[in-house]
């Protein structure tokens, strides 16, 4: 639906493989929190040492590295960079890798501010605002050309920055001292810069913040226009300034609301944005806060906006939030044109810049689905891309597997802002943390073998757990449950899956005999009824059996007391070696995983309100006829996990779970059905894997039948195959008159059968039949000779071939007679004479046709090159028009038939508008007559019963009369 008209809202805008880890030798530095005093020396970057933080004057040395430290060196000194280019003048190399070159403590801190064209969003009549904290080595100013590392955040003045909050302030008049993160202490001392982008409404921007919509991206896009020359930006006292020490790349990174900026932004396909960095970042906003019709919340674009405006902005800003209010959709729940705005995968063909996601397989902030739908449409566009799976939650890279992180993270950089070819795009596309801290590299994902696989949700006794099965059974039809409640907890859901089954529906595996992956997007297809008109309905896939695993409470990571230091620290340039302090510190908070035992872990989860079964677009849900079942299909969270052997899979299925309870009907009865309803497991190693685990019961053999429709010379013998076998396509049926036009799996004959899919169920395939002239789409013309004198024969062959260029049907004409068709063509004002000798000509071939023999021997007119052809066939009952080497062209419509004696191409006279045919353009064409085909030399025109579109399919407009007595 449309949004109001409102001034305040922003215009549209258009391995296990071990690694060598560099960052280990240059930077890293490990200390416990209890060594950290207030004040320290100041350091010096030129060879970057690890920062001594003591209040004495202590030697570099007095801070040991980790033990792995001089193997690393070792291993980071023998990888060789080979660039493909020159390394960019001013940077070092070291390994492979850019190197420290340049003082940090002497780096350029600047705040700039850009204008964004026609973005109000704080309704003052004046376009906002964008600010921006840059870092970046001193050597810009003197023809250093450095490529900026952007963070766009709308958290630098509210909740901060990383895991320690780090905020941005104005202690140097007009900039700040602080930077948050650890990237400009470590990429600007090797030649990058560094800028913190304060989004729209935030920081120190002005404006209001519009929940990721048109204007917050535009008002970071800016920064990469400006950077770029494309638009104007000016320092702190109002005098222009330029970014002419950039040398035109850029990258932009960040986790949660930071990433999704860059998300964003990358999706306008602004130019000179040549890679970003989602970690856990959103790419809709509407499955942020919604999932299929159901609300998490209620009204949050303003409460978030609210939280990360500036406290003294927020009063400001309240008629932009009130606004929000009105469109965000609450009374629904569903998709409208706020939710669409803020849809970033909408623009995913725009995304020109490469990809390197992170994103928790247990987060349950930002959801896979965020990741995976970006991560399809991406790859479905061809961008370089790259992610890590790890098993944690909303948790940065930096936290988990930080060493590892950072040497990557470099090397990427360098990659895509620096040239240099140091092979990471070689390397596999994907990393997935199986158990604790045990990642394996892998060429894509979801995993490569993935397939997906239906188990059905079904039954043996009532009352009881259901099963989980490659095969349903009979004796239970349906299952009922009624959860009364207005929540249900994920424990109260999954817990005790074998104990009551009022208020749910749980089904088990039996006991798994071999480990067995999923990796992707398992899918509920529930066939069902319910007693009211709407209900939420809810399932969870679980792994049931007794282990140690990382914990999805608090992210499953903590901090410890550990600090490790990556890149220079800094502190005011007047300071002394007695007062300094560090203001900008690069050492950080390690963190660890939090690990819990369990008799169960859910794995993934997913909800639908069943109004939304057929559409999330607002206004177009559809309450259910209490009583009558329905598909309700939704994708759950995609996930990646094995399942170890002797563990259980189990799926348990409510309504109103904990999470997707909003507005849904209390005390609705569920009805299921047991012996259709199934979960689609995307199982690595498909149907096959699914068998070997023998959990799923038993699989027995399956039929395919053939139907052929009652057409058909002989029947199709029905295959019976093993269960997963993969079925194979029959010799292509025949029939006297119809050409066969494949197997469908459907008797309406839609959707046609798979044979590379392996059959897990008895099926039938039904076969499609069409008429000559529906089945051809060219048609070719071949003359055993190019040459003749009049009164030889030649033979004639004409091929109907389907859109692949099969031949469907091939006649062949012997011994045609060829005479002169200049002796027979004529205008209608010639002399009588030869106009008579035409009409006797013409009767002479009418009483040919007479003759007993008239099916076999075909009357042919032609000469060499421009032949004639005409025999009784079906072949031309399609439509198109043959070029002068026989290819019919279907690049043109076929104008209507001339009335007779209308003149064409020099006076040949145009065949009778009763007769029906086609046209072609200088060449041949195929003209039907009643029960025949005439293949016409020179450009002639006729009507047709039912024309080929342009992509070949058949139109039924033009009707054919019967052919009359006086016609050839």
């Amino acid at each position: 639906m449309d949004s109001p008209e409102n001034p305040l809202r922003p215009p549209a805008q258009p391995r296990r493989r071990r690694r060598p880890i560099l960052a280990a030798l240059l930077a890293a530095t490990v200390l416990p929190v209890a060594a950290l005093p207030a004040a320290a020396v100041p350091v010096s970057t030129d060879t970057f040492a690890p920062v001594p933080l003591t209040t004495e004057t202590v030697a570099p040395e007095a801070v040991t590295a980790p033990d792995t430290g001089a193997a690393l060196e070792a291993e980071a000194l023998a990888r060789e960079a080979s660039p493909t280019a020159e390394t960019p003048e001013g940077i070092s190399l070291v390994g492979g890798v850019t190197a420290p070159r340049y003082d940090y403590g002497t780096a350029i801190r600047e705040r700039i501010f850009i204008p964004v064209a026609g973005v109000d969003q704080d309704g003052d009549g004046v376009d906002d605002v964008t600010a921006i904290d840059i870092v970046r080595p001193a050597a810009t100013e003197t023809g250093l050309m450095s490529p900026a590392i952007i963070d766009p955040s709308p958290y630098y003045t509210t909740l901060g920055r990383g895991n320690e909050a780090q905020l941005l302030n104005d202690n140097l008049g007009g900039a700040s001292d602080v930077s948050p993160l650890y990237y400009d202490n470590y990429f600007v001392p090797r030649g990058y810069t560094v800028i913190h982008a304060q989004m729209n409404g935030t920081g120190f921007s002005n404006g209001c913040p519009f929940h990721g919509g048109a204007g917050d991206i535009e008002s970071l896009k800016v920064v990469v226009d400006w950077l770029n020359g494309r638009v104007a930006g000016y320092d702190k006292d109002g005098a222009p300034a330029l970014a002419d020490w950039h040398n035109g790349k850029s990258a932009m990174f960040g986790k949660s609301y930071d990433g999704t900026l860059a998300n964003g932004v990358a999706a306008t396909g602004v130019e000179g944005l040549e890679t970003i960095v989602p970690i856990e970042a959103i790419t809709q906003w509407y499955r942020y806060s919604r999932t299929n019709g159901i609300r998490h919340n209620t009204h949050y674009p303003q409460s978030l906006s609210n939280t990360v405006t500036n406290p003294d902005r927020r009063a400001l800003c309240a008629p932009s939030r009130a606004w929000m209010n009105t469109v965000d959709g609450d009374t629904d729940g569903d998709v409208n044109d706020f939710w669409q705005e803020r849809n970033y995968q909408l623009d995913a063909d725009k995304v020109t810049a490469a990809v390197f996601a992170i994103q928790g397989l247990n987060d349950d902030n930002v959801r896979m689905s965020q990741f995976n739908e970006w991560w399809d449409a991406l790859a479905a566009n061809d961008v370089p891309r790259k992610v890590w799976l790890p098993r944690q939650g909303h948790i940065d890279p930096f936290d988990f597997r930080r060493t590892v992180w950072v040497d990557t993270i470099h090397r990427w950089y360098d990659h895509w802002l620096m040239g240099i070819d140091n092979g990471i795009m070689d390397e596999p596309e994907s990393m997935v943390e199986q158990g604790v801290e045990e990642y394996v590299d892998e060429a894509s994902w979801p995993a490569p073998g993935t397939e997906d696989v239906a188990v059905h949700l079904t039954a043996t006794t009532a009352g009881a757990a259901g099963s989980l099965a490659l095969q349903p059974a009979t004796a239970v039809e349906t299952l009922s449950f009624t959860n009364a409640a207005a929540s249900i907890n994920e424990n109260a859901l999954v817990g005790t899956p074998e104990g009551q089954q009022d208020t749910r529906l749980v089904f088990l595996s039996e006991p798994l005999e071999a480990d067995l992956r999923v990796s992707g997007t398992p899918r509920i297809e529930l066939d069902a009824s319910l007693s009211t008109e709407q209900a939420n309905l809810g399932a969870m896939l679980v792994d049931y059996g007794t282990a140690e695993r990382v914990s999805r409470s608090g992210d499953g990571s903590r901090n410890t007391t550990i600090r490790t230091c990556w890149g220079a620290s800094w502190g005011p340039a007047t300071a002394t070696p007695e007062t300094f302090k560090i203001t900008d510190s690069s050492c950080y908070l390690e963190k660890e995983r939090v690990l819990a035992t369990a008799d169960f872990f859910r794995l993934s989860r997913g909800a639908l309100d069943s109004s939304n079964r057929e559409s999330l677009i607002s206004g177009e849900a559809t309450p259910v006829v209490p009583g009558q079942e329905y598909g309700f299909d939704f994708d759950m969270e995609p996930y990646d996990y094995i399942f170890p052997a002797g563990h259980r899979i189990g799926v348990a299925v409510s309504t109103n779970v904990s999470g997707y309870s909003n507005d849904g009907t209390r005390g609705s009865t569920v009805t299921v059905d047991a012996t259709t309803s199934t979960i689609v497991l995307p199982i690595v190693g498909g149907t096959g894997a699914a068998v070997a685990s023998g959990a799923l019961g038993e699989a027995a053999d399956v039929t395919l039948d053939f139907d052929l429709g009652g057409e058909g010379t002989a029947p199709v013998e029905p295959q019976v195959l093993p269960y997963g076998a993969v079925p194979t396509v029959p010799a292509e049926p025949t029939d006297d008159t119809l050409v066969f036009a494949g197997w469908f799996a459907d008797e309406a004959r839609t959707v046609p059968f798979d044979f590379t899919a392996p059959l897990t169920a008895s099926a039938t395939a039904y076969a499609a039949w069409v008429t000559v002239a529906e089945a051809a789409v060219s048609l070719e013309v071949t003359a055993s000779a190019t040459t003749a004198i009049v009164g030889q024969s030649v033979d004639l062959t004409v091929t109907a071939s389907d859109a692949e260029g099969d031949p469907r049907r091939r006649h062949v004409a012997r011994d045609v007679l060829l005479h002169q068709p200049g002796r027979d063509v004529h205008r209608r004002d010639r002399d009588a004479g030869r106009g008579g000798r035409r009409r006797r000509d013409r009767d002479a071939r009418r009483g040919e046709r007479r003759g007993d023999d008239r099916r076999r021997r075909p009357a042919v007119r032609g000469r060499a090159a421009r032949h004639a052809v005409l025999r009784r066939d079906p072949l031309a009952r399609g439509g198109g028009h043959l070029d002068r080497v026989g290819r019919r062209r279907r690049a043109e419509g076929v104008p209507p038939a001339q009335p007779r004696g209308a003149r064409r191409d020099g006076g040949v006279p145009v065949p009778d508008d009763e007769a029906g045919g086609l046209h072609a353009a200088g060449g041949l064409a195929v003209h039907r007559r009643a029960g025949g085909l005439a293949v016409l030399h020179g450009d002639r025109l006729a009507r047709r019963r039912g024309h080929l579109d342009r992509v070949g399919h058949a139109g039924r407009d033009a009707p054919v009369p019967p052919a009359r007595a006086d016609q050839p």
